[in-house]
């Protein structure tokens, strides 16, 4: 049982809550005012969808508020009872997403995923989204919901609400499967005379006999081949040493000649060594060495030397660069801003002469004293006409008689008096008038004084800020004269360092060529005496390369040659045996294939006819199979056409209230399901054969008898504007049922109507819905009663 639906922003809904109890519960208002809306919301908020989201008519995020303010997001919260436990389901909806909660006596049990939640509210209240909406929830105007479904379709849909139709599918799929079995029994036994009748698998045993012959001269050639490998390699090693040997001789010739060669280039290098020297060859060592030392010591001091005349270059350019921007800046920067705040002040001095602050000001006194004194004499004139006003009144209560002095007036007098009034009523607004024109005019004026008085006032203030610009600039353009003398001086400074610089560098440069000549006497004095070691041991050398000659006195060309006849010879061989046992092996395993291939369509054969077996087997288990799930979905459909009648006969007494038709039932006619009246000629088809309120009547008792039988833990039923071509009987005995007998057969209802005479069935909670649809409103829910008061 549902006991509260609470809802924001949903649809018109800003901020819903509404408690419900067991029996009629009804929400009554114009087209468009919410009501089916907290239907559609009940539905979300167990189910997370609704018949016009389900059906694509409206998306996700049109369920959130867009009028008269949009919204954001979204929420809907269902609490309801099963057996003794409180339950309640939450879904949010933001961003065109949702999200879920259900929990149990306020504790969490299943949350965000939407789908998890909803498969835990199916399992408690043992039905799910296509058996509430098809047996419980009937949308608005859709009570003739199964005469809405076309003839020869509706025992499918019930079907598929009572899940039979799973019978059917797997009747469906069992034949299918039967007809593909047969068709794959008739391709095996295709397959098999066609395999029966391949050549293939005769004269296998005269192809085993000739695989065991072509064997047999493989391995023959095999040990032929084995003989010529053994003598080919027996040569190939006596060719290997004369190689290795010939190959040792052409070595030791050619070091020979290259040992000759370079001691000749040795010695040519000595002797021009000798040349550039002259007569530094024998000089000592320590000489050359003393002479450096020398060398060196004025070189570091001229480096000493002309590492400080950089230094204290790098310091006056640094110095001359950092007083060169100061001057750019004042030049660039500061200067030109002075100079623009002086011709400023000038120009501000001219402007405040020729503006005179105290000309403007008086003016403005005399502009507000004039408008003070018109709006005086407009509120005097506005005085007058309230008092002419009040006497004129006074005048018409006091009759004939004068207000002043009690006397009677005549016709004519009574007239020129009040004429001579409304007279004075209409110049005094005349002069009102006029007044608010003047007032209107020097109101503007003032306004334009003020302004001026402001702007004056500004340059006043921006003048006193630029007082002291002037001499500012004077103080700046002599900063900037003296920092010129000072740029000036250290760059004569740089240009006198950098003349010393280049008479060091110089000298530097001579020193430094000093000690690269000895430098380069040292280097050729240890290449000579290199070279001449190098020389000796080339000689040496060359003398054991001549005695190693002696080994070779009994070697002969011709004899490598002729081996290397020998080993082509018994390469030529072995390549030609190879070649032959090749051959053999492509002939036997062309002839094995064959026999593979012959014995392979057997051993297929065998399979095939075992699968044929197999397979007869299973199309007679699947027609068996598929005769047992139709006997089994018959009988579920007459068991609830039984029940369904059943009910129908119970509730049909209460629920009609005329005795033209006794009873109403579910048929079965031509295959398919019909809603038929028992009259006093029998039973009558419900579809266009009988009124619009007895077919509503009968839809309603179909609907319940649903309900009872498809969803009985439920024991629910939601209503959606129920009274469509219900006359007023129909609709007072409808009343009456929902609210007195309704508990015999459902412990809950929803009822949606705009009809105001159906308050009367409620003996739950009655609430009453309004919405201004042409501003486009929200809706404001009204609860008129509830259990307790009825």
């Amino acid at each position: 049982m549902i006991t509260k639906v609470s809802v924001k922003n949903w649809r018109s809904h800003k901020d819903t809550s509404l408690e419900f109890s067991d029996g009629t519960n009804a929400l009554i208002g114009i087209m468009g005012s919410g009501k089916t809306s907290l239907l559609d919301a009940i539905c979300f908020g167990f189910f997370g969808t609704f018949p016009a989201l389900q059906g694509k008519k409206i998306r996700l995020e049109d369920t959130v508020m867009k009028k008269p303010k949009e919204e954001k997001r979204a929420d809907v919260e269902i609490e309801f009872m099963v057996g003794d436990d409180v339950y309640s389901v939450k879904r949010t909806i933001e961003g065109g997403r949702a999200t879920a909660e259900l929990r149990k006596d306020g504790k969490l049990i299943e949350a965000p995923q939407t789908q998890k939640v909803t498969d835990e509210v199916s399992k408690l209240l043992k039905i799910d989204y296509d058996l509430f909406t098809r047996a419980i929830y009937s949308e608005q105007n859709q009570l003739d919901m199964f005469l809405t479904i076309p003839k020869g379709q509706r025992m499918k849909k019930i079907d598929q609400l009572l899940s039979i139709d799973k019978f059917e599918n797997a009747r469906t799929s069992a034949v299918a499967l039967s007809n593909r079995m047969k068709s794959l029994l008739s391709d095996k036994q295709r397959t098999i005379f066609s395999l029966r009748s391949d050549d293939l698998t005769k004269g296998l045993q005269d192809m085993r006999l000739e695989l065991e012959a072509v064997r047999k001269d493989r391995i023959s050639l095999h040990e032929h081949l084995r003989q010529t490998i053994q003598n080919r390699e027996s040569i190939s090693g006596r060719l290997d040493f004369l190689r290795k040997t010939d190959n040792e001789r052409r070595r030791i010739d050619e070091e020979s000649r290259t040992a000759l060669a370079l001691i000749n280039s040795v010695r040519e290098d000595i002797d021009r060594l000798s040349d550039e020297l002259k007569g530094n060859v024998e000089r000592p060592d320590e000489d050359i060495e003393r002479e450096m030392d020398s060398y060196r010591e004025k070189y570091d001091i001229l480096k000493t030397s002309l590492d400080g005349e950089k230094l204290r270059l790098d310091a006056a350019k640094q110095m001359a660069t950092i007083k060169e921007t100061k001057v750019k800046m004042i030049e660039e920067e500061k200067l030109p801003d002075l100079k623009a705040k002086v011709k400023e002040k000038r120009g501000l001095e001219d402007l405040l002469e020729k503006g005179n602050a105290k000309k403007l000001k008086q003016e403005l006194d005399k502009k507000t004293k004039e408008l003070e004194g018109h709006r005086n004499e407009m509120q005097r004139a506005m005085a007058g006409i309230e008092e002419t006003e009040r006497s004129v009144a006074d005048f018409h209560k006091v009759g004939d008689s004068c207000p002043v002095c009690d006397q009677k007036i005549t016709e004519a007098k009574r007239r020129s008096i009040l004429e001579g009034k409304r007279e004075k009523i209409s110049d005094l607004k005349k002069l009102i008038k006029d007044r608010e024109k003047v007032i209107l005019s020097l109101e503007d004026e003032r306004t334009r004084l003020e302004a001026a008085v402001k702007d004056f006032d500004k340059l006043l203030d921006r003048y006193q800020s630029l007082t002291d610009s002037e001499k500012q600039m004077k103080f700046l353009e002599q900063a900037l004269e003296q920092l010129e003398k000072e740029v000036r001086k250290h760059r004569s400074e740089v240009r006198s360092i950098e003349k010393g610089i280049q008479s060091v560098e110089k000298d530097f440069e001579k020193e430094a060529n000093k000690i690269r000549s000895l430098q380069q006497i040292i280097e050729k004095r240890k290449e000579a005496h290199a070279k001449v070691q190098k020389a000796k041991d080339l000689e040496i050398r060359l003398t054991q390369l001549n005695e190693e000659k002696h080994k070779f006195l009994g070697f002969s060309s011709e004899d490598l040659e002729r081996v290397e006849r020998e080993l082509q010879a018994a390469i030529g061989l072995e390549k030609g045996l190879e070649a032959r046992i090749e051959g053999t092996e492509n002939v036997m395993g062309e002839k094995q294939k064959r026999i593979a291939d012959a014995e392979g369509k057997l051993e297929i054969i065998r399979g095939y006819e075992s699968e044929v077996r197999k397979i007869e087997a299973i199309v007679d288990q699947l027609g068996l199979f598929s005769s047992a799930l139709e006997s089994t979905q018959n009988q579920l459909r007459l068991n609830f056409v039984s029940a369904v009648n059943q009910a129908m006969q119970m509730i049909w007494q209460d629920l009609y209230p005329y005795r033209d038709f006794s009873s109403a039932r579910l048929g079965v006619t031509d295959g398919d399901y019909v809603l038929q009246l028992q009259g006093s000629d029998g039973w009558t088809n419900a579809d266009g054969l009988v009124s619009g309120g007895e077919r509503s009547i009968a839809c309603l008792a179909l609907r319940i008898a649903f309900s009872l039988v498809l969803a009985p833990q439920m024991r629910m039923l939601v209503l959606d504007e129920p009274t469509a071509n219900l006359d007023a009987r129909a609709m007072e005995d409808l009343a009456t049922v929902l609210r007195e007998r309704m508990n015999e057969f459902v412990d809950q209802v929803f009822l949606i109507t705009h009809e105001p005479t159906m308050e009367a069935c409620v003996s739950g909670h009655l609430y009453h819905l309004e919405r201004d649809k042409a501003n486009d409103g929200e809706t404001k829910v009204i609860h008129i009663s509830g259990p307790q008061e009825l």
